[in-house]
Order: structure tokens, then C-alpha cells, then sequence
């Protein structure tokens, strides 16, 4: 065995996980859907062999002397699952049933970090399941795993001998980040990241205000865009307001851009011309693999950080696009393996994931990748919202995870109506204010003034107006009754007058 230290990244979400620990807070589950013919006994010899070339598939995670290291162990931990489901009246639904229970099971850190089935549905649908709890896997991982998965099915199915692409262990890394932290370059991003933390905005408010607490529960819903908007989406990611150094931070600021634009539109800020200007704080996974020896590495390899911008009353999309992005770019500028820390992740309460990976077919068999969610989340976060396009479909697939404490059903789907009012309202006129965006339907208006206007109420005609305060005053007679400016009135003086 084979023990090193923890890094930070992994040492947060460690910590994070001891804090619930019958939770699947960080479960990261996959479905890789096969849409042909395989060799099952094949494909269970390329898992042994991809157990075998990846010590972090060998890691768990164990405490010595109070502080948690992780572990490399020189023997597979669990075996791939063999499930026929074939067989079953419906088959999808079976598969369906499972996966619900399946993706929410807990990881025991000190026993095994992954978990894998290969389902057969029909001769010519197979489903591999590949969860990894996230202390070990980032989703570029995850990549890397699965297309070394699918070049030892194809060295074995070919008969030849199977292997994988060299690449620097996560061990390396680790001691890379220990050595990297003691340098001067850190210190100054630690510092900005520091000055950040010491002058944090106050977290968003969302609908009714409610915290989540230490509720880790979170329910993913999709938010379809539709072909029009998409294409759309596209276009404005093309004009010259929007356009950026490369793909990848174009659509990271305007996913960015859409998100804080809605935020601001529905949290409760004060939008008078006199009022202090509000500013709101995103967080935002950045992948921290700069160093292209560890490009190919599995592992966490990601540091959440936080993006700030301050609306003024006349703040329009374009405008708050220029500034999304000149957060971004100070980010990267203060980017350093190992910065993320505690403090300041809980300096906000909304997060934006903005995936921008994807996975071909495997070994020639067309595959449909899917991530899915294991109901949990991190406490802090009221929201997240997740972009990707793991298929590599030319339109991205939203989700809005919603903390259940935080967001009632009918805030859930008030929030979803209006996100796509934003994203619509960009699309149509990117040069428009936000805070002046509609985002309710005339339907929507109509129902609201009718319940603030519902307020007759029978009037008993049996007592006069006197008689009813009299009865009032009784009941509260310390209660103000009248007030103005600084003087008050209770029940009972007034009732004496």
C-alpha cells in the first residue's frame, strides 16, 4: 500500500462528505448507453485491466493520527456486476427502478470510491454503469477513464494484449501542488482570493428567502432550450459583444451573463436610481490542469471559485457580459492549483457548472452518455445551474438543481418560466435593461392582482364599528393602534379616549 497526503480540493469535499456521512453528497454516476453488439466477457476483462493501470480506481480514503490520507491498495476493490435485465416485461423500466436506487447509495471512503455494472437490456443494448465518488473523479476524469475502457475492450476483443496510454499518477500531482503552494505565485492568487472572501457580498435572495441550513437535498430538473433558441444562442455567441478568446470562456460568460442577469431579476435587491448598487456573487468550478504532464490524469482536478459583479440601474446585457468576463479572466489570471478554500465557498449560494466535455462512441458502438443525480447537493448552495453536452450534439442540456428547503415546487417551476424569459429577452434585444425585463405572463399578473385586491371579508351586521374595536382592544389592548411618525397609540388608549 501506498499513502500521500490529501489536496485541498480533495481535503474540502472530504470534509464536506465526513459532515453528512450517510449521504451520497458527491456521488458522480454515469450511464454509458451501448446501441449494439458486445462481448460481455470482454468488457469484464477490460474493467479488471482498467482497476489494474489506474491506482486511483485503488484509492480510499483512511484517517491517521486525526487527518485523513488517501490510500492506494495493490488489489481491485470491487468487481464489475454482471445484471441481465433482458428478460424483464419492460426492460427500460427495470433499468429505470434501479438506477433510482442504485445512483443514492452511499460510498464508504475507507472501503471502495467507485461502482460498476454492465446491464444487459437486449442483445443489442447494453448499459455500463460507472459511478465514482467525486473525491477521486472530475468529469475530464471521467473521460479519461472511459476512453482508456474503450481501447482495452478493443486491444482484448482483438485478442492483443491490453494497455493504456502512459500518463503522470494523481500521486504526482499531489506532491506538484504541496511543492506549488510554498511559491510566490501562489501566495499573490491567495491573497486576491483572500480579498475576495474578506469583502463578500450577502448571499442572494431567492423567492422567499429561505436558507437551505444543512439540507443537502436537491432535486435536478431539465430546462429545455428548444432548437430555435438554441440556434439563436449560437448566433449571439458569434457577434462581437459576446465573442471571446476561445469557445470554452464565450460560453462560460454568457452562461454566466444569462444566470446572474436572472438572479438579479428575481432575488430581492432594491432597483431605486438612489439605492447602493447590488452586487452578486457566483461560484464556478475551474479545471486546474494547466501543468500538460497531468492533462490525461484521472483525479480532482478543479477548483470552485467566485465571480462578482455589481449591477447599476441601467445595466444591460451587454454590459454585464463585459464584466462577467473580466471576472473570468481575473480568475484565470489568480488561477492556481490548490487556492479554492472553505471561506470561500461559502461566500455564495448559487453555482454555475459549465461542462465542456464530451464523450465519442465506444470502441465503434454508437453510446448515449448520461450524468445523472444521486438528490444531493452541497448545503450552501440554494441553486446550481449545469450546462453540458456530453454527446457532442451541438445543443447543450440544461439542469437546474434546486436545494428542496430552498425553492417550494411551484418556486421551482416559477424559476425554470423565468430563466427562459431572460435567456429570451437577451436573444431578442442584448442592448436592453435587465432590471426592466417582464418576466411575469399577463396570466400570471392577472392572478396575482386578483389576490392582492381579495380582501372583502363578511361584516358581521349584528355589531356596530364601535362595538367590534371595543372587541378588538380587549383582545390587544397593548397593541399599537394608531401610529404616526415617531407616536403610538395601544388599543386600550384609544379606547379610553
Amino acid at each position: 500500500m501506498h499513502a500521500y497526503p490529501l489536496t485541498q480540493g480533495q481535503a474540502l469535499l472530504w470534509l464536506g462528505q465526513t459532515l453528512h456521512p450517510a449521504t451520497p453528497l458527491y456521488n458522480m454516476p454515469f450511464t454509458f448507453d451501448l446501441r449494439g453488439a458486445l462481448d460481455a466477457d470482454a468488457f469484464d476483462a477490460a474493467f479488471a485491466a482498467l482497476i489494474d493501470a489506474h491506482p486511483i480506481l485503488r484509492t480510499v480514503i483512511r484517517e491517521r493520527d486525526g487527518a485523513a490520507e488517501q490510500v492506494i491498495v495493490d488489489h481491485t476493490l470491487a468487481p464489475l456486476e454482471r445484471i441481465d435485465l433482458s428478460g424483464a416485461a419492460q426492460p427500460q423500466q427495470a433499468l429505470d427502478d434501479w438506477l433510482e436506487l442504485r445512483r443514492a447509495r452511499p460510498f464508504d471512503l475507507t472501503a471502495c470510491l467507485y461502482d460498476s455494472a454492465l446491464i444487459k437490456l437486449s442483445d443489442a443494448r447494453w448499459v455500463w454503469y460507472f459511478s465514482q465518488h467525486h473525491l477521486i473523479m472530475d468529469v475530464w476524469s471521467a473521460r479519461v477513464l472511459y476512453e482508456h475502457m474503450a481501447a482495452l475492450y478493443a486491444q482484448i476483443s482483438a485478442g492483443q494484449t491490453p494497455a493504456v496510454p502512459e500518463y503522470a499518477p494523481f500521486a504526482d500531482y499531489v506532491a506538484f501542488e504541496r511543492e506549488h503552494n510554498t511559491s510566490a505565485a501562489f501566495a499573490n492568487s491567495a491573497a486576491y482570493w483572500q480579498h475576495k472572501i474578506d469583502h463578500a457580498p450577502e448571499p442572494v435572495s431567492l423567492y422567499g428567502g429561505r436558507e437551505t441550513g444543512s439540507d443537502t437535498h436537491a432535486e435536478r430538473r431539465p430546462l429545455s432550450l428548444g432548437a430555435e433558441r438554441m440556434d439563436r444562442l449560437r448566433a449571439l455567441a458569434e457577434s462581437a459583444p459576446f465573442r471571446s478568446f476561445s469557445p470554452d470562456l464565450t460560453y462560460s460568460a454568457l452562461w454566466a451573463t444569462l444566470l446572474l442577469a436572472y438572479l438579479h431579476r428575481v432575488s430581492a435587491q432594491d432597483t431605486a436610481p438612489d439605492a447602493p448598487q447590488p452586487t452578486i456573487r457566483l461560484g464556478m468550478p475551474f479545471a486546474n490542469r494547466a501543468a500538460r504532464q497531468f492533462r490525461a490524469t484521472p483525479g480532482l482536478f478543479m477548483e470552485v471559485l467566485a465571480l462578482d459583479v455589481t449591477f447599476a440601474p441601467s445595466e444591460r446585457f451587454a454590459t454585464l457580459h463585459k464584466q462577467v468576463n473580466g471576472e473570468i479572466v481575473r480568475a484565470l489570471q489568480h488561477f492556481q492549483a490548490g487556492v479554492g478554500s472553505a471561506a470561500l465557498n461559502r461566500s455564495y449560494n448559487v453555482l454555475l457548472n459549465y461542462i465542456n466535455v464530451t464523450f465519442p462512441d465506444f470502441a465503434g458502438i454508437p453510446t448515449i452518455t448520461t450524468w445523472l443525480h444521486a438528490g444531493h447537493g452541497d448545503a450552501n448552495h440554494s441553486l446550481r445551474l449545469q450546462v453540458l453536452d456530453l454527446n457532442d450534439s451541438g445543443a447543450f442540456d440544461l439542469y437546474f438543481d434546486f436545494n428542496t428547503r430552498a425553492f417550494t415546487e411551484s418556486e421551482r417551476a416559477h424559476a425554470e418560466r423565468h430563466f427562459l424569459a431572460v435567456v429570451d429577452a437577451c436573444l431578442a434585444d442584448p442592448d436592453q435593461v435587465i432590471g426592466a425585463i417582464p418576466l411575469l405572463t399577463d396570466a400570471e399578473s392577472a392572478a396575482l392582482l386578483h389576490d392582492f385586491n381579495a380582501t372583502a371579508v363578511a361584516y358581521p351586521a349584528e355589531q356596530t364599528v364601535i362595538e367590534l374595536f371595543e372587541a378588538q382592544a380587549a383582545r390587544t389592548p397593548d397593541q399599537p393602534a394608531a401610529v404616526l411618525d415617531d407616536r403610538a397609540l395601544s388599543y386600550r388608549q384609544l379606547n379610553a379616549l
